[in-house]
């Protein structure tokens, strides 16, 4: 009856130790993220100012000769940047 009792208690120490371990016993694996292609940019070029009586918009034309590209304000009295790099869109 002794021997059955210490049975029980070693098993239930012995779980109660491997239940309360912080590292795994398994080896795990690592996330790796696939790269994003990179981002192919171009120049696009000021070529047209239309003005009205609420806003600005400033008409951009990109050297693959695409659609053009458009950036509005809302103020009439802002000047259109010259040039700037924009994405290559596919």
């Amino acid at each position: 009856m002794k021997k059955s009792i210490w049975g029980c208690v070693i098993t239930g120490l012995s779980l109660l130790l491997l239940s309360s371990m912080n590292t795994a016993i398994a080896e795990g694996r690592m996330y790796v993220p696939k790269e994003d292609p990179p981002v192919k940019m171009q120049l696009c070029r000021l070529y047209k100012i239309d003005r009205d009586e609420t806003s600005t918009s400033c008409r951009y034309r990109p050297q693959n000769r695409d659609d053009d590209v458009v950036v509005t304000t809302e103020d009439p009295r802002i000047d259109c940047q010259r040039d700037f790099l924009c994405k290559i869109l596919k």
